[in-house]
């Protein structure tokens, strides 16, 4: 999370709010050559985030960042539901998969290590506790670059 990706998830926030949704994050990504920054969006209740969502937010979005010139350069805008392996960005979102599989990314190494992918067990405003082999890790959540909820693909053995 750097000073750009920050600074549009806040100037999005709102904006994502008011058309009945919630910003879950913010990517911004080189490929082939082009700029494109992402967003992750989603929605309370059953039907989830739609395509009108969706092209509603991206053209709510695409004023503000003209008129803010956070970025340098063309770039492709693109608004998405999260998926089934969501990016967590914020305390709330982590609070919300206390006891499931995460993996995070931190910014450097903390406990010997960048990656961690594990039972999140515990989070707090200063830190998360992932559950690794049996073994708590703890890592400050100003250290965190990434991290996302992921599903396992085991197979039951019969």
């Amino acid at each position: 999370m750097d000073a750009t990706t920050d600074k549009i998830f806040e100037l999005s926030e709102e904006i994502v709010s008011d058309e009945g949704c919630e910003l879950l994050d913010v990517d911004i990504i080189k490929e082939c050559g082009e700029q494109i920054v992402r967003l992750y969006i989603d929605k309370a209740g059953e039907s989830g985030v739609e395509l009108a969502d969706c092209s509603r937010v991206s053209h709510a979005i695409e004023d503000i960042l003209e008129v803010e010139e956070v970025l340098s350069g063309k770039y492709n805008l693109e608004v998405s539901s999260p998926g089934i392996e969501r990016p967590l960005r914020l305390v709330k979102h982590f609070e919300a998969v206390i006891g499931q599989q995460v993996k995070v990314v931190t910014k450097e190494k903390v406990n010997g290590r960048k990656n961690y992918k594990g039972i999140l067990q515990k989070v707090d405003q200063d830190e998360l506790i992932i559950e690794i082999d049996e073994e708590n890790f703890k890592v400050p959540y100003l250290m965190l670059a990434k991290a996302k909820l992921v599903i396992s693909s085991k197979k039951e053995s019969r």
